[in-house]
Formats: C-alpha cells, sequence, structure tokens
C-alpha cells in the first residue's frame, strides 16, 4: 500500500470561491484510486457545502468525493453545475438543460442515460401516449417499437418527464 496523506481530497481546506467553482465544473472535489492506505473522514460541512464519498467500489481506499447542498446557495451552484454540464454534453438550450433538472430528480444516479435516451428519442410519435410507469410501460415500449434502452420502466418514466418539460 502506497502512503496518501491528502485523504479527504482538500475538502477540509476549500474556500467558498473554490467550492463554488467545483461546483460548477461538476461537483467532483477529487478522488483516490488503489493502492492508498484508506479513504478519509470528511467535514460534514464547509460553506455552506456537504461532503460524500462515492463509487467506492465497496472498499476503504477507492472513491471520489462529491459536493453536496448544505445551504440555498450551494443548492443553487450545484444546480447550474450540471446544467452546463448538460448544455455541453447534449447541446441543449439553457431552457431545455434547466427544465431537465426537476425530471431527473426520478432518475435515481442515472441522468445521462435517461437524459441521452431523452434526446435521442424527443422527437419519436410515441412519448405522446406515454402510458406512465406500472401502467403497462414494456407493451407500450413494443407495440411503438422505440429504439433499444437500458433504462428501468421507472427511469422510462424519467423520460416522458423530460420530453414533455421541452414541449
Amino acid at each position: 500500500m502506497g502512503d496518501f496523506y491528502d485523504t479527504d481530497c482538500g475538502a477540509s481546506r476549500l474556500t467558498v470561491g473554490e467550492l463554488d467553482k467545483i461546483a460548477l465544473a461538476g461537483g467532483v472535489v477529487g478522488g483516490i484510486g488503489y493502492g492508498y492506505a484508506c479513504i478519509g473522514e470528511l467535514p460534514a460541512e464547509r460553506c455552506g457545502y456537504g461532503f460524500k464519498w462515492i463509487n467506492r467500489q465497496g472498499m476503504g481506499n477507492h472513491g471520489n468525493v462529491v459536493l453536496t447542498a448544505k445551504s440555498a446557495h450551494a443548492a443553487e451552484m450545484l444546480r447550474q453545475g450540471k446544467i452546463a454540464a448538460w448544455m455541453a454534453e447534449f447541446g441543449l438550450t439553457y431552457q431545455e438543460a434547466d427544465s431537465l433538472y426537476d425530471a431527473t430528480k426520478r432518475a435515481h444516479g442515472r441522468e445521462w442515460q435517461v437524459i441521452e435516451y431523452a434526446v435521442r428519442t424527443r422527437r419519436h410519435p410515441a412519448w405522446a401516449t406515454f402510458p406512465g410507469y406500472m401502467n403497462g410501460v414494456w407493451r407500450w415500449f413494443e407495440r411503438w417499437n422505440m429504439p433499444e434502452t437500458k433504462c428501468s420502466a421507472g427511469r422510462l418514466d424519467a423520460v416522458s418527464a423530460i420530453i414533455k418539460a421541452w414541449r
């Protein structure tokens, strides 16, 4: 095991300006990979932001530190960061990307997969007849010969909400 002494990825030393900049860039503070001693303890809150380890793969020496919102200011900065990322990745207008924020709350960590499918199928006429979650989604999917997806029925409901928000 290698030595790794900055096990909180610098989270405990970040200023509000640095935290805002990270939030606008996607919210990832940093990460550690295999071979380091262990992940560190994160501050509960700093300048209105919280911190969380993700992508740990069940281990204590692997993962990323991401920002969470502990204040209205932090929530808005993280929201604007997501909107900017979606605009760049999917070629959306600000209004389209902004409308995704509420619609993707039901995507449960699979926002990119849901948005990609919404962008790819947004003009498909089937979305006008989407039955809603738990109402024969897969029969509807097959009847309309929808393009292949890895989305669950619940995530297809989020896709439908996105497409409705764009209309």
